[in-house]
């Protein structure tokens, strides 16, 4: 009998993340199957001290649609501002929810 290798897919599971380096700072909204290795190698990367503000599964087309929402407060990059903590403090529960809150928002973060 043979084995038969079926490839992992690459983003078999991810999760859309908030990153940021504290309060009133600007925020980064991204996508990664490992977020904390992410963490970990950005923090490799500045001297700043960032910190995952929340974290959800989701996919690319849901970090395209919350960068699409967010795109008022766009800095650069996947980085906007949040000035008053509002997406920081976010607990979605599910990427899709994220992405209903963000464009039903869209007046209070611009």
């Amino acid at each position: 009998m043979s084995v038969v290798r079926v490839p992992r897919a690459k983003w078999a599971w991810s999760a859309l993340y908030c990153m940021s380096e504290g309060p009133g700072l600007p925020i980064k909204i991204g996508i990664s199957a490992r977020p904390l290795e992410r963490l970990n190698r950005m923090r490799g990367e500045t001297w700043r001290d960032l910190q995952i503000a929340w974290t959800v599964p989701g996919l690319l087309h849901h970090e395209r649609q919350a960068h699409a929402a967010l795109s008022n407060i766009h800095i650069r990059g996947e980085w906007f501002h949040d000035p008053d903590d509002w997406v920081k403090g976010l607990a979605p529960r599910t990427a899709d929810e994220l992405v209903d809150v963000l464009r039903s928002n869209l007046r209070r973060i611009a």
